[in-house]
């Protein structure tokens, strides 16, 4: 191959670089294209779909009534029903250490940089309001999951089969749920180990002047390794490495913020007029109905509003069908209470650290805005400035190990919605070895590739596994509903 690419350049050179010029022109045409898409349909139609799906799931299943929810939520602290030993507390730490990871540390700067302070108030409403998603989809994951050998599998997937089988589209439900997979397996791909990967590189790169080619290799060769081991090595990789780094980069904001507490009055005040800074832009220059309606178009295509609920939702997953994944594997007597740690994980997440990253880069933000682009060290920047120096390389680590604990979380993604493809075993087998050699291969196009065009991409695919996933939740509602009656009944009933 090499000796063929030196004869084109040598003896065809002409012709070479014109083939060349229109692979760049169509590399870009499609970039504009998943741009635009993006901004005016997954951009605009995502907040309001988000916002609808999650009320209305959360009126329609009742799991927002006193009643259910104060059940719910007392029963995170009782033991469990199946063994006795591990608490639901416990077990909403361990899906955490799935949940948190680079996303809190990148995704926020991400947001703040592109949508402004008001994104951060975006990504709070896009969490309360998500949670009843996240409560539906876990459900029905645990609900919906059956048993390969001595395993628990189940996910979205399965479900969307499932709903639209009731509606005797059953070739309609099979095409989408395994449309559903592929795209997972890309998210995984791009979101889930590119966007992780680069993150890490920056890191290394910023913190250490570590070269990114080199990082791209290292991460690549221990991808590969772990996701080649299987759900045993990978669920043990994560076990090490997140739960501790989640505290200590808990400490590390709550020490930030204290230091920064002069200035998280002005950093409130900014989040607010931000967020709905479109209703005196478009307001000032119209009146009467055009006001109203360019206020809402302003709404919709606002900066702040897009960029917070896409970096909302790629923080705590809510609503797009990934963490039903690993909730269906979980050994629980109840897919309700599964339910509300999937409520608890996403308020958590996005709410509690993602509110105490943003507010550590919004008290320093006029001396890290210099950073743009690079995500990674204007939040090593914000951390640095209210910590001192020492701050910088512990941060850095922080981004390692939750960006390959996040990596190797994803590799786990990928390889079980492999098994949802409908392949036989022999050709199964072969599917996961070639998706794990491709998913080394992403991590070193992750490591050298432009942050800007991975978050595209990212948002682009987590935006259509999103529709896909609301879809089928609205479908099966009246099963979380039920689900959601008998955990109520039953726990007021030993009370």
């Amino acid at each position: 191959f090499i000796l063929a690419h030196a004869f084109v350049i040598a003896n065809c050179e002409r012709e070479y670089i014109i083939m060349n010029q229109y692979t760049r022109r169509g590399a870009e045409t499609v970039r504009k294209m998943i741009e635009f898409i993006n901004t005016y349909v997954i951009g605009a139609a995502l907040p309001a779909l988000l916002a609808a799906a999650g009320v209305f799931l959360g009126v329609g299943t009742r799991v927002w009534s006193p009643r259910v929810f104060g059940a719910g939520v007392r029963s995170l602290f009782e033991k469990g029903q199946t063994n006795g030993a591990v608490s639901p507390l416990r077990a909403l730490s361990v899906a955490l250490a799935g949940t948190l990871g680079v996303g809190n540390i990148v995704g926020v700067s991400a947001a703040i940089w592109w949508g402004g302070a008001g994104a951060v108030f975006w990504m709070w409403l896009s969490a309360l309001l998500a949670a009843p998603l996240k409560y539906a989809e876990t459900v029905l994951g645990v609900k919906f999951r059956r048993r390969d050998g001595e395993r628990l599998r189940g996910g979205a997937p399965l479900y969307i089969k499932k709903a639209f089988a009731e509606r005797k589209l059953p070739h309609l439900g099979a095409f989408l749920g395994a449309l559903f997979s592929l795209l997972c397996i890309a998210d995984a791909l791009s979101m889930g180990c590119v966007v992780q990967v680069n993150a890490v590189a920056g890191a290394m790169d910023g913190a250490f002047g570590l070269d990114r080619r080199i990082c791209g290799i290292l991460m690549a060769l221990a991808a590969f390794a772990i996701a080649s081991g299987g759900l045993g090595r990978i669920s043990a990789a994560c076990g090490a490495l997140v739960p501790f780094m989640t505290a200590g980069f808990t400490v590390l904001s709550a020490a930030a913020l204290v230091i920064r507490a002069p200035e998280l009055p002005r950093v409130f005040r900014e989040v607010m007029s931000g967020a709905f800074s479109f209703i005196s832009e478009e307001g000032a220059r119209s009146s009467g109905a055009q006001a109203i309606f360019a206020g809402i178009g302003g709404f919709f295509v606002s900066r702040a509003v897009r960029y917070g609920v896409m970096r909302g939702l790629i923080s705590n997953e809510a609503g797009c069908g990934t963490s039903p994944l690993a909730h269906s594997a979980a050994d629980t007597d109840s897919a309700a209470k599964q339910g509300f740690l999937g409520i608890a994980e996403v308020v958590v997440d996005t709410v509690v650290l993602c509110t105490a990253t943003a507010f550590v880069i919004l008290a320093s933000y006029g001396d890290v805005a210099v950073y743009g682009e690079n995500s990674v060290m204007m939040t090593i920047g914000a951390y640095t400035a209210a910590l001192g120096n020492w701050a910088k390389p512990v941060l850095a680590v922080a981004v390692l190990l939750f960006g390959f604990a996040t990596v190797v979380c994803w590799a786990y993604y990928g390889q079980e919605c492999i098994a949802f493809l409908g392949l036989s075993q022999r050709r199964e087998r072969i599917a996961v070895r070639i998706f794990n050699i491709l998913y080394a291969a992403s991590a070193y196009i992750g490591a050298t590739s432009p942050p800007g065009g991975v978050w595209t991409l990212a948002d682009f695919s987590i935006g259509l596994m999103t529709f896909l996933n609301i879809a089928a939740l609205i479908l099966l509602r009246r099963y979380v509903k039920n689900e959601t009656d008998g955990f109520a009944r039953g726990y007021h009933a030993k009370k």
